[in-house]
């Protein structure tokens, strides 16, 4: 299994500490993980890795 990159850690980090009933878009979420144009990562990541992390999706 591959080990995840450094981009998707920042990305699941932002993500997991969402709180309940919180809203953000995929461009807001890549900045907050210090990627200024990852708004398609996280997008991949959500699809990818939503059951594995239990992310809200």
């Amino acid at each position: 299994m591959a080990e995840i990159t450094e981009n998707t850690k920042k990305i699941l980090e932002v993500i997991l500490n969402l709180k309940e009933g919180e809203v953000m878009s995929y461009r807001d979420v890549a900045h907050l993980a210090g990627l200024s144009n990852g708004a398609r990562q996280v997008s991949r990541v959500l699809h990818s890795m939503s059951k594995k992390y239990g992310l809200p999706w």
